[in-house]
């Protein structure tokens, strides 16, 4: 894909129509509603960030690479102690909490008002949330969105993935992310949608830790 002489100063970002359920009723099946999301994201490792950044600067990569360990090791712990930080120019991290809780099945529960969560452990954090600077997010803004060309994705049917989900079973005791964004042909997000639905109805049990993570038959 040849890019344009804006794309190339401004930076581009692929892009793909997905379907999705409409919650308003006005779309049909034939012309369903869609949403956006970016394709072909290739990950950035620290050294290859620390070799780009260590360039017109008296740094070297190995101190940048330092650098950007400690600071992953500082936020930890300023989180950690019930604060938020600010990092200028890049935005502010905080943390969100959850009370809902998994059984031994999978299955997530929430509790209710009358419920006695004043105990520490029914409370715990549930994910870091990131705020970009606004300058930050500005120029990021300033990115030319383009069509990647690839088909409209159309998310599985409830049959399909009922189909696909027993068929892979009959052969393997359990299931990755990874493995669901191969068989499914979809993101990683949705991958995750569909793991989180099953868990939560109860057919699916998630193992392992969050970095070994995978998903068996109830």
């Amino acid at each position: 894909m040849r890019k344009t002489k804006k794309e190339k100063q401004s930076g581009s970002i692929a892009y793909q129509i997905i379907t999705k359920k409409d919650l308003t009723g006005q779309a049909t099946e034939s012309n369903p509603v869609i949403r956006v999301a970016p394709v072909h994201q290739e990950t950035v490792s620290t050294s290859t960030m620390s070799e780009e950044a260590a360039f017109g600067t008296t740094l070297t990569p190995t101190d940048i690479a330092a650098v950007l360990t400690s600071l992953g090791d500082y936020i930890a712990r300023t989180l950690k102690n019930g604060k938020r930080l600010k990092v200028d120019h890049v935005g502010t991290f905080n943390v969100s909490l959850t009370c809902s809780w998994t059984d031994d099945e999978g299955k997530v529960h929430e509790h209710t008002l009358d419920d006695n969560i004043t105990s520490g452990n029914k409370v715990r954090v549930k994910n870091i949330v990131f705020t970009p600077d606004a300058e930050l997010l500005k120029e990021v803004r300033k990115a030319v969105c383009v069509s990647s060309g690839m088909k409209p994705y159309q998310g599985p049917t409830d049959e399909a993935i009922e189909a696909k989900f027993t068929e892979w079973f009959g052969t393997h005791p359990s299931i990755t992310r990874k493995e669901v964004e191969w068989l499914f042909g979809c993101s990683r997000r949705y991958a995750l949608n569909i793991l989180k639905r099953l868990v939560g109805e109860g057919r699916l049990s998630a193992e392992g830790s969050a970095h070994t993570r995978y998903y068996k038959p109830v």
